[in-house]
């Protein structure tokens, strides 16, 4: 892990293969719950945000098939999404558990989509790891201050700095709606962070962004959290030991260090970091 990610961090291949796929550990601890199902109103319609589809939405447990089913319809548009309930052994199983132990999860929440759905530009108050269980989803992260600047030159709707999605429920891309492809940006300045299948995102909290499926449907869970004794100083660390230990144990370690350095540097702003694991 290369310097402290105010940006967020990236682990590929974090999450263990048990918790992938429509029908893996995820989407079964999703059929236990009542989610919010939003489909789309119109065949462009690809930003999804409570307010947008109040009279739309509809309240779902979902099966197994189901989800499967979804998956390969041929339904223009949809989001699924709500909260879950996971125990400490399924915690643990996604973690690990010396990591599960030094966290306070404080909630866990299910996120699928069709392909080029996205949800629109806001910020969380709370930390939050995004584990990406199915597909691809790419992540237009934007620091407080692009924000405030890009309202303060009329880019940006002022009510964006409260921090909800609904003032920038704005369809099309993230190249259509933030300029990408452009020489400058049309609203604000930020950095592209892509998941895959297995990936995890550190995600800081107070950090913008807006998500977005990509090539076809997707399905992530976020756990948020608090550090459990923060100040706390780590032990010394043998990485000759770790790395002869196994793959799942380094994966471990990088996870723990990125937790710990996204926490600490809230003041800087680098480009997400990228953990290569293998």
């Amino acid at each position: 892990l290369v310097n402290a990610p105010a940006r967020g961090a990236v682990a590929r291949q974090a999450l263990p293969a048990t918790a992938r796929t429509w029908t893996g550990a995820v989407a079964r601890a999703a059929t236990r719950k009542i989610l919010t199902f939003y489909p789309s109103t119109s065949d462009s319609m690809t930003a999804f945000s409570r307010q947008k589809c109040h009279e739309t939405r509809a309240a779902i447990k979902p099966s197994l098939p189901f989800l499967e089913w979804l998956a390969s319809s041929s339904s223009p548009g949809w989001q699924l999404r709500g909260d879950l309930d996971l125990g400490d052994e399924e915690l643990g199983a996604i973690l690990g558990e010396e990591l599960r132990r030094k966290l306070r999860v404080t909630s866990t929440s299910l996120w699928s989509g069709s392909g080029g759905s996205r949800t629109p530009l806001h910020r969380d108050d709370v930390s939050a790891l995004v584990f990406q269980c199915v597909g691809r989803k790419r992540f237009f992260l934007v620091a407080e201050k692009d924000v405030e600047e890009a309202v303060a030159k009329g880019k940006l709707p002022s009510a964006v700095l409260e921090g909800g999605s609904e003032s920038h429920c704005q369809d099309g891309s993230l190249e259509d709606v933030f300029g990408l492809h452009e020489a400058e940006p049309t609203s604000a300045r930020g950095e592209l962070a892509v998941l895959d299948e297995g990936d995890c995102l550190v995600l800081p909290a107070g950090l913008y962004h807006d998500v977005e499926s990509s090539d076809g449907p997707s399905m992530s869970l976020t756990i948020r959290f608090e550090i459990i004794d923060e100040a706390e100083e780590e032990p010394a660390i043998d990485l000759k030991k770790l790395s002869m230990a196994g793959n799942s144990d380094l994966k471990k370690f990088m996870m723990r260090l990125a937790l710990k350095k996204a926490m600490a540097a809230k003041r800087q702003e680098p480009a997400p970091v990228e953990i290569e694991t293998r």
